[in-house]
């Protein structure tokens, strides 16, 4: 009678057919099809990915041995499983053989009480691979729409293996169920694909409302392979209205103002973090690159706001045009302890765009003070700051008068 065993090849299956393994006179080894399907689960706080493979393999009546090499991978052998999906109750795990002086090599002897062609898993993590956004923003020449805006999701693969014709998930937030306490993302994970595999999968893009993190599927199959960055399509949307607002911080004479954007998440599903980076569009062609900003969640239906860059076509000049000191206060001992200091400053604005524009200005304050009075109706105050907005015509100008008046004390 033959002995037949199934051995996992940097995680790919191999059939060997033998008398025995210790002395074999001869050894036949035949390569199987590839995966009946591979899924990746990739977290991307902490450096772990679940992988589950599933294979088609013919079992012989009585035992069958399986071998699973991770030599040249970064796999965690205590999260590795076998599972029996299609005949659990005609097929058993008879035995578990662990590695002995470093070899990388792991034995399952099966028990089957017939032959029969079963459909297996084996499911564990990896280390080596992650995962980011990226989104690409192109807004009009006129800064009033957006007319593309796609999200993107960059893998890299490091893990020593190549992960082909494969479902792609991501996960990012706490990897932790609601109700346990916080503990080592490998362990938290662990306990999380209980939870993965007890469910359906996700439509295309998803998020998972129970718990504290968000669960995503690239659609189709994908092909990460290993020592390689692959770029996938994550959405891709067009001509959404966008407001764009000017920011000056005038504490810094002359500077030109910060280009803020913002609109909706028109997606059903929250945007995971990532890094945005914005065009200016002519003609329908990306001419000018205006900045990246970060973002964080963005839930469905809620803005994204934006911080892009430099304006050069509008300029602020500020310029003090009154000082003066008051109310003087003085000890027992006639010293001088305490005055005020009334201080005017005069803000222009000259817009130099073909275009109403919408400005806001922010003057950083520091000290004790106390505002008096302004040309602009005041926006907001803060502890160290006024904040005024205004609208400027196209070619036109603007102009802002405040006074605010300081405490100096001497002791």
């Amino acid at each position: 009678m033959h002995k037949w065993m199934t051995m996992f090849l940097c995680g790919g299956l191999i059939w060997i057919h033998a008398s025995s393994l210790p002395g074999f006179t001869s050894i036949n080894i035949s390569t199987l099809p590839e995966p009946y399907s591979t899924v990746l689960t990739i977290y991307e706080r902490g450096d772990f990915t679940l992988v589950q493979e599933r294979y088609l393999i013919n079992l012989k009546e009585g035992v069958n041995t399986l071998q699973f090499d991770w030599s040249g991978t970064l796999i965690d052998l205590s999260s590795v499983e076998l599972k029996f999906l299609l005949h659990p109750d005609r097929v058993n795990l008879e035995e578990i053989i662990l590695p002995v002086r470093g070899e990388k090599l792991l034995l399952w002897k099966i028990q089957a009480e017939e032959p029969v062609r079963e459909l297996i898993e084996v499911s564990y993590f990896t280390r080596g691979i992650s995962w980011q956004a990226d989104y690409d923003l192109a807004i009009n020449e006129q800064r009033s729409r957006v007319l593309k805006f796609q999200g993107w999701v960059r893998i890299k693969n490091q893990s020593g293996r190549d992960f082909l014709k494969s479902r792609i998930m991501l996960i990012t937030g706490e990897p932790h169920l609601l109700g346990r306490k916080k503990e080592k993302p490998l362990k938290a994970a662990l306990r999380m694909r209980t939870k993965i595999e007890a469910e359906a999968l996700p439509p295309p893009i998803s998020k998972e409302a129970v718990s504290e993190y968000y669960l995503y599927q690239i659609e189709g199959e994908n092909d990460p392979r290993t020592d390689q960055e692959s770029t996938f399509s994550l959405f891709r949307v067009e001509n959404i209205p966008l407001l764009v607002t000017y920011r000056f911080n005038s504490s810094q004479n002359g500077l030109f103002p910060v280009i803020l954007c913002k609109f909706k998440n028109t997606q059903k599903f929250s945007l995971p973090p990532g890094v945005v980076r914005g065009w200016l569009c002519i003609n329908g062609k990306k001419e000018k690159y205006l900045g990246e900003a970060s973002i964080d969640f963005i839930p469905p239906d809620e803005d994204i706001k934006l911080s892009l860059g430099k304006e050069s076509r509008l300029k602020l000049t500020r310029k003090k045009t009154s000082f003066t000191r008051e109310d003087p206060q003085f000890s027992k001992r006639n010293d001088l302890v305490q005055y005020f200091e009334r201080e005017e400053y005069t803000l222009k604005i000259t817009n130099f765009s073909n275009q109403e524009v919408k400005i806001e200005i922010r003057e950083q304050i520091p000290g004790e003070w106390e505002f008096i009075t302004s040309t602009v109706p005041l926006h907001r105050r803060e502890a160290n700051a006024l904040e005024f907005r205004l609208t400027l015509p196209e070619r036109g100008e603007g102009e802002v008068i405040y006074q605010i008046r300081k405490i100096v004390r001497l002791r």
